[in-house]
């Protein structure tokens, strides 16, 4: 029990430090950043300051809490062969490729539009099925049962498909076809300046992503506590 619970205070801890320093990185270099307008990679892009370095290195760490609580309830299950190992090791891989899927996006910006969109997908997709296998194992463990916890079982997969639900209706958004549109502003001198609309939509997309996964994640690692 020590253990999810120290996991469940860490992510939320790395989490909420990858915020401060990406937004700390941004003030020091006298730069704005919205939520709705920028790409979460804009907190490290272009930026050598160790504040960015260090965002990056907590938003990995947030990610990996879920993985590593995974891997230790598969270690508290292995004497129980394969077949009680097979649905969490899968779950574990699913977890495995979100992580790096969020690493690899915050490394290619969207001046490579095609490599771009295509992680961005990629980290869309591996978060909603890491949930959506979340929700279906504690809902499978709510349906055997066999130990106390059934309510809070129901009550965390039911919010993990919420999310995985979530995340699936952002990502078939017709309005991501167009996301590199840019909005058309007249300037006094009768001249057109293209400015990032607010929100913009793939950005804004990706950090909702990133919320929905770190709550996500958050329930996943308090869904092995009751396991």
């Amino acid at each position: 029990m020590g253990v999810y619970l120290s996991l469940a205070i860490a992510a939320l801890l790395f989490f909420a430090l990858f915020l401060f320093f990406g937004f700390y990185a941004k003030k020091q270099a006298g730069e704005k950043y919205d939520l709705l307008s920028y790409f979460p990679y804009e907190f490290f892009d272009g930026s050598r300051s160790v504040n960015a370095l260090l965002a990056r290195i907590f938003q990995s760490l947030a990610n990996a809490c879920p993985l590593v609580a995974i891997g230790f309830f598969l270690s508290t299950i292995a004497e129980d062969g394969w077949g009680a190992l097979g649905f969490p090791l899968a779950l574990a891989l699913m977890a495995f490729l979100t992580l790096l899927s969020h690493l690899f996006v915050s490394l290619v910006p969207a001046r490579f539009p095609r490599e771009h969109t295509a992680l961005f997908f990629a980290e869309m997709a591996s978060s909603l099925l890491t949930l959506f296998m979340g929700g279906l194992y504690f809902f499978n463990e709510y349906l055997l049962g066999e130990v106390a916890g059934e309510g809070l079982k129901l009550a965390l997969s039911v919010a993990l498909f919420v999310l995985a639900a979530f995340l699936l209706l952002a990502l078939v958004n017709p309005k991501l076809s167009r996301w590199a549109d840019m909005k058309k502003v007249s300037q006094p001198d009768g001249s057109i300046k293209l400015e990032r609309p607010r929100p913009f939509v793939m950005a804004f997309t990706e950090w909702l992503g990133i919320f929905a996964y770190a709550g996500g994640g958050l329930l996943l690692i308090l869904g092995f506590l009751i396991a």
